[in-house]
């Protein structure tokens, strides 16, 4: 608060003075402490010339999760479900989703085999614990195990686990600095990598799927990197015999670019491995590794010819199949 003359600043919650600044031109109260509800914030300021008062009302809840850290400090902050809308495929549904900033550093940084990790439990309130999905931003949506807390503590990867009896999330995270949210499932069965990187090019990749469970499939969605139309120009599905499931072309820019849509759905199998020719076109984000465990199974590079020739087996596509 800021005046244009001396005053004395009396500073009162619901009526009860918490902090008094003497003949000040400028004066601030900040409080971190205060409990759940509805308070009302005056700053009175009197003068020989008079007095005048503003007053605020503080709503005050409490956030929607807490921590347990191991080796780290972390700091977290809620924060709007439109921060994560860029990075999730169309058409997720964010009604009621949480999401947070996570800021996790390792208070023990030279010691490279300590345990350095912290486990968020988010309370999901109104969304259905049995069916919401948790997406970080690099990794796309986490795999889920039946206990977070088993998981391996050093060079992990993101996981989660459901405390249904709780309403709850719990997900054990490392060192970085991602933006997490929990969300509503957008579709029963999806497969889906997550987000790639640079560097990329656009090229052939060959590979297999195999899932972890079973998937109805009528889009193949793309993630583009920044600024980019990256996308899926043609795409085979095919079983481990050969057999052709399903084949796509793209249909432009015009009509929805990051996505190409197939003639007719089909399904994926639970526990099945399928093979994958995609053929991309301007720079879609990419995975740089042989192998990763995704939301809905197993991706794997057989191999991957970019438009200059050169070849890779570490080079998988950042895709989503589902409906």
């Amino acid at each position: 608060m800021t005046v244009n003359q001396t005053v004395n600043v009396s500073w009162q919650i619901n009526g009860t003075e918490v902090q008094l600044n003497e003949n000040a031109t400028e004066a601030t109260y900040t409080n971190t402490s205060a409990a759940e509800g509805t308070w009302n914030v005056s700053a009175i300021v009197t003068n020989a010339n008079g007095a005048d008062m503003q007053v605020w009302v503080w709503n005050v809840i409490s956030p929607p999760y807490e921590h347990t850290d191991a080796g780290v400090t972390v700091d977290i902050e809620l924060t709007e479900p439109g921060e994560i809308e860029p990075l999730i495929p169309p058409g997720t549904d964010l009604t009621n989703a949480i999401v947070i900033n996570v800021n996790v550093t390792d208070d023990t940084s030279e010691n490279s085999t300590d345990d350095a990790y912290t486990d968020i439990t988010i309370y999901v309130g109104e969304l259905d614990v049995e069916t919401c999905e948790v997406y970080k931003d690099g990794s796309g949506f986490l795999v889920e195990v039946d206990y977070v807390t088993e998981l391996p503590t050093v060079n992990g990867t993101a996981k989660f686990s459901r405390d249904v009896a709780n309403n709850s999330i719990i997900v054990r995270l490392y060192v970085g600095d991602p933006l997490l949210g929990v969300v509503p499932s957008a579709i029963k069965g999806v497969f889906d990598t997550g987000t790639g990187t640079y560097p990329s090019i656009a090229g052939i990749h060959n590979g297999t799927i195999t899932t972890n469970v079973t998937i109805t499939v009528q889009k193949l969605y793309t993630y583009p990197c920044a600024g980019t139309g990256g996308h899926t120009e043609h795409v085979i599905i095919a079983n481990n015999t050969g057999f052709i499931l399903a084949e796509a072309d793209w249909d432009g820019y015009q009509v929805d670019g990051h996505n190409i849509t197939f003639d007719s759905s089909f399904t994926l199998v639970a526990n099945e491995t399928y093979n994958y020719t995609i053929r991309t076109g301007s720079y879609p984000q990419i995975i740089h590794a042989t192998s990763k465990t995704v939301a809905g199974g197993t991706i794997t590079c057989t191999s991957f010819v970019d438009t200059n020739g050169n070849e890779y087996d570490d080079w998988i596509p950042a895709i989503r199949l589902g409906e």
